[in-house]
C-alpha cells in the first residue's frame, strides 16, 4: 500500500506535539478518510432518469466484484440548483439489484440529489452524492400510432402522445424507422401532438415495420421506448419477369419431345406483392401449334410440355392481385439445329463439406449474353432435381452451397447467346470424398491350367463416394495370399498352380477401399475355356 507524503504542517506537528491523544485523533481521521475514499471507488450512481408522470429511476454500479451487498437503499431529495443543499425527500426505495425507482413529483423544473446506501457483511457503504437537473433527465413515454394508411409508394402515419404538455411541444422531436427486407431507413423530425407523418418512396406490396420514439431535446441522452406496428404497402403488377430455363429430353415418339420449363420467382422488390399464379406456354415457329401449361399456382416452379421437334418460342408470366408481369422469353431450337459452342473449360474447387467453387472460361471469339450453371446429385431423379442459376456475361465463378459430403454432383455450365443456349460443359465433383460403401461385382471369364481371367463391373458413382484410384485383386490358396493392383477392370492371373482359389476385388478411392463378394475358382481341374 502506498504511503502518503506528510504535509509541512503535519511534519511540524509530529516533531513538536506528538501525544497519545493526537495519535488517536489522527487514527480516527485516517480511517474515516480511507473509508470514504473506498466507498467512492466502490459504489457510484451512473445516471438517474425521470419518466414523465411516472417515477425517477437511478442506476448504480460497483467496482468491487466482491462487495456482496445484501441490500441497497436509494434516497432522492429535491435540492437547490445552485447551492446543491438538500430540501425535502422525494422518496426512498430498497432493492437487491442495481437500480431502483421512487415516485415522481410531476415536475422537471427542479434539481435533485441522490445517493445509495449498500449493506455489506463488513458494514454500510454510501455512494457519493449524485446531482442532476430535472429537465436534462426526462424520458418521455412512448408515442402512440393512432392510424396508419398505406398506398403503393407511401405510408401515412397519425400519431399522438398521452398527456402531451402544450408548454413543451416545441421541444419534442420524433424519430421514425421503417424497415423492410432488412433494409432500414430513418428520419428525425420536429413533432407536434397529433402530427401526421408521410413516409414515401417505398416499395409496393412489401411488408414494413414502422417504429416511433420521442425525445425532449433538453434531455438529449434519453429517448422513449419504441412503439412499432407492421403494415403492407398496396400491390402493383410485377415490374420484372420471372427467370426462365428449360430441360430438353430426347423425343419419345415421332415428331415429339419432352420439354420441362423451369423458373424462379420474381425477386424482391420487383415482385411488388405476392405472386398468385404463373402462366407458361410455347408456340411453334413454323406453324400455329401452341402448347400451354395453363394457370399454375404460386407454389409451382416447373411444368412439362410435349412439343414438336420444330423450333419454338416459350413465354412465362407471373400474376399478383394488381396485374401480370412482363413475359420471360426462351427460344427452343429445332432438334436438328447445330449446337452452339460451350464454355472453353470448367474447374471445381471444394471449399468445405457443403460448398464448391465452380469456375469457367468463356469460349474464344464468341459473344455471350450470360451463363447458366446447372447442378444435380448423381443419380438424379429427372428435371425436377435439377438446380440452376443464371448469371450475367461477366460472371466467371459461382459458389455452390447446401451440398452434401461424399455425394457426387454433376455440374455443367451453359453459355447463352441472346435467347439461345449453347451446349453444356460438364464435370463431376465432390465436396469431400469418402470410402466406397460396396466393392466391385466380379465375373470369371475363363480359366486354364495356370491362368484365371477376371472382369468386374465398376462400382456406381453414388456408392463409390469418390473418384476411383485403383483396384486390388486379392487371391489365396492353401493359406498363402497374394494381391495385384490395377487401374483396369479386367485382369489375367497367370503362373498359378492347380487348386481352388478364393478371390475378390477391392475398389479404392483416395479415402479408403471396399471389397466385393469372394469367389471360389478352381484351376487345373477343368477343361480350358470353361466359364464360371
Amino acid at each position: 500500500m502506498s504511503r502518503r507524503k506528510p504535509s509541512q504542517a503535519g511534519l511540524l506537528l509530529w516533531r513538536t506535539a506528538v501525544t497519545p491523544s493526537v495519535l488517536l485523533w489522527m487514527y480516527v481521521m485516517n480511517t474515516f478518510l480511507n473509508t470514504a475514499a473506498a466507498a467512492s471507488l466502490t459504489l457510484a450512481i451512473t445516471q438517474c432518469v425521470i419518466l414523465r408522470y411516472s417515477n425517477i429511476t437511478c442506476y448504480w454500479e460497483t467496482s468491487d466484484h466482491h462487495l456482496n451487498a445484501s441490500n441497497y437503499k436509494l434516497q432522492i431529495n429535491i435540492t437547490n440548483c445552485d447551492s446543491k443543499e438538500n430540501f425535502n425527500v422525494v422518496g426512498v426505495c430498497d432493492t437487491r439489484g442495481s437500480n431502483c425507482a421512487v415516485q415522481h413529483i410531476n415536475s422537471e423544473l427542479l434539481c435533485f440529489r441522490a445517493d445509495v446506501l449498500a449493506d455489506t457483511h463488513t458494514g454500510s457503504i454510501r455512494s457519493p452524492p449524485y446531482f442532476f437537473i430535472g429537465l436534462k433527465s426526462v424520458k418521455l413515454p412512448p408515442p402512440q400510432i393512432k392510424h396508419l394508411k398505406s398506398s403503393a409508394r407511401c405510408l401515412h402515419v397519425v400519431w399522438g402522445m398521452k398527456r402531451f404538455p402544450k408548454d413543451v411541444k416545441n421541444h419534442i422531436r420524433l424519430q421514425v424507422e421503417f424497415t423492410t427486407h432488412d433494409q432500414t431507413r430513418s428520419q428525425t423530425v420536429r413533432a407536434y401532438s397529433n402530427e401526421t407523418l408521410e413516409l414515401c418512396d417505398l416499395h409496393p406490396g412489401s411488408k414494413y415495420t414502422v417504429r416511433l420514439r420521442a425525445q425532449d431535446d433538453r434531455a438529449d441522452a434519453h429517448w422513449s421506448s419504441w412503439t412499432s406496428i407492421d403494415t403492407t404497402t398496396a400491390e402493383k403488377a410485377p415490374s420484372a419477369a420471372p427467370r426462365l430455363w428449360r430441360h430438353i429430353q430426347p423425343a419419345e415418339e415421332a415428331g415429339k419431345r419432352r420439354l420441362t420449363l423451369l423458373w424462379k420467382p420474381v425477386s424482391w422488390p420487383e415482385v411488388n406483392g405476392v405472386v398468385l399464379s404463373y402462366s407458361a406456354s410455347c408456340r411453334s415457329e413454323l406453324d400455329s401449334s401452341q402448347w400451354t401449361c395453363g394457370a399454375l399456382n404460386a407454389s409451382r416452379s416447373s411444368c412439362v410440355l410435349a412439343v414438336s421437334t420444330d423450333p419454338c418460342h416459350c413465354n412465362l408470366t407471373a400474376t399478383n392481385s394488381a396485374g401480370t408481369s412482363p413475359p420471360a422469353h426462351l427460344y427452343i431450337p429445332a432438334h436438328t439445329d447445330a449446337e452452339l459452342p460451350p464454355p472453353q473449360s470448367i474447374s471445381v474447387t471444394p471449399l468445405d463439406d457443403t460448398r464448391l467453387k465452380v469456375e469457367w472460361t468463356a469460349a474464344l471469339n464468341q459473344s455471350e449474353s450470360g451463363f447458366v450453371l446447372q447442378w444435380s446429385s448423381v443419380p438424379g431423379s429427372g428435371p425436377a432435381s435439377l438446380h440452376w442459376e443464371q448469371m450475367n456475361k461477366t460472371a466467371r465463378s459461382f459458389n455452390l452451397t447446401g451440398l452434401l459430403p461424399e455425394v457426387p454432383y454433376n455440374l455443367s455450365v451453359v453459355k447463352l447467346y441472346g435467347r439461345r443456349a449453347g451446349s453444356a460443359k460438364s464435370v463431376i465433383a465432390f465436396t469431400r470424398e469418402g470410402a466406397p460403401s460396396v466393392g466391385p461385382k466380379m465375373t470369371v471369364l475363363r480359366t486354364s491350367s495356370s491362368v484365371i481371367i477376371l472382369q468386374w463391373e465398376p462400382v456406381p458413382l453414388e456408392k463409390l463416394h469418390g473418384f476411383i484410384q485403383n483396384y486390388t485383386v486379392l487371391y489365396s490358396i492353401n493359406g498363402k495370399s497374394e494381391k495385384v493392383c490395377t487401374r483396369a477392370e479386367q485382369i489375367s492371373l497367370t503362373g498359378l498352380t492347380a487348386g481352388t482359389y478364393n478371390i475378390c476385388v477391392m475398389a479404392h478411392t483416395a479415402v479408403g477401399g471396399a471389397a466385393g463378394p469372394w469367389h471360389m475358382v478352381a484351376v487345373g481341374t477343368t477343361p480350358f475355356g470353361l466359364n464360371f
